[in-house]
């Protein structure tokens, strides 16, 4: 929940390989990486989602913005698939 009480809506959906993630939010500043100091309690989810996620991005929407992120869901069956080809 942000400090302002907005609860993000997400969706989940499998992709192939990957686990597609987006969250909605009324906001529509564009996305930026912040640097967080220690003690600070914002400013660390966009460095999370890119260190974790194989892929992400942002797009307005009729309801403000949407972050998305691309997570490989099944990284050994990748893998195994990868090495029939």
């Amino acid at each position: 929940m942000a400090a302002d009480g907005f609860v993000a809506p997400t969706a989940v959906e499998l992709v192939g390989f990957h686990a597609v993630d987006e969250g909605v939010t009324p906001c529509i500043a564009i996305p930026r990486m912040k640097r967080a100091g220690r003690l600070d309690t914002s400013g660390r989810g966009l460095a999370i989602v890119q260190d974790l996620s194989h892929n992400w991005d942002w797009t307005l929407n009729a309801y403000g913005k949407a972050v998305w992120f691309q997570l490989v869901a099944w990284p050994a069956l990748q893998a195994d698939h990868l090495s029939l080809i």
